[in-house]
Formats: structure tokens, sequence, C-alpha cells
């Protein structure tokens, strides 16, 4: 009776030891992009109206977002703190003045890889052509 209970026994701890430890990259918050973020700021300018602003990271593949004039949907990777956005494809909305230009600005930024520093409240995406975004939650 012993023997087949020390025998699962066993089988239980080699399979244990089989398994992952720690947490995988998903897991471990090595994507600080996940979830929804307003876009604050489009290249240095303060966007006209942050509740009409957002950028929303999920899958570890799929961005979706608006700055405020239509809405734009691409695939991203997260790699050693630098963010790619690619795939980019937008539906235009009719509006004009400041709505307009930052929804021209933030598409033609969106595609160049950025930097990432973020924490639990914001994040500050920047790139070497001079790019930034400065996103809240």
């Amino acid at each position: 009776m012993l023997k087949p209970i020390l025998s699962t026994l066993a089988a239980v701890a080699v399979l244990a030891a089989c398994e992952p430890t720690g947490t995988t990259s998903a897991d471990s918050g090595a994507d600080p992009m996940s979830g929804s973020w307003r876009i604050l700021s489009i290249g240095g300018t303060k966007v006209e109206d942050a509740n009409a602003t957002m950028m929303t990271f999920t899958g570890l593949t799929t961005v979706t977002g608006s700055f405020g004039c239509g809405e734009f949907t691409g695939n991203y990777t997260y790699d050693r703190n630098v963010l790619f956005i690619t795939n980019i494809a937008g539906s235009p909305m009719a509006c004009s003045g400041a709505p307009e230009r930052q929804n021209r600005h933030g598409m033609r930024l969106l595609s160049l890889p950025m930097t990432v520093v973020a924490d639990a409240n914001g994040a500050i995406l920047s790139g070497r052509e001079g790019q930034s975004f400065a996103l809240g939650r």
C-alpha cells in the first residue's frame, strides 16, 4: 500500500521539477505599455483634449487608439526598452484645426522606434528623430 503512494509522490516531484519557475515575459511586467493610456502630449505639444486621445496596447502585439480625430490600429513589439509600431492603419474623420494637426503629427511619429520610460502612472516615448509622446493612465 505504501509503495503505490511513494511512486505517485515521486512522479509528482518529477513533474514539479520539470515545471518552469519564475514568470514569463508577459507575466513579469516586461511590457510596460500593456493597457490603456491617455495621450497627454505629441512631439512636446500638449494635446487639445486628453480625454479624446488614447493608446491601448494588448496581447503583446496590438496597439489601437486615437489622437482625437479618427482612430488607428497597428502591431507593436517591445524589446530592450524600445517600442516598435508597424502596420499602422488609420480611419480618418472629418475634423479641422488642432485635432486634425495633432492627428497628422501623431500618425507621422508613431511609426518611428521609441525608447520607453514608464511607471504605473505614466510613460514617455521618445526617439532619435525627435518624436515624443507623454502618456498617462
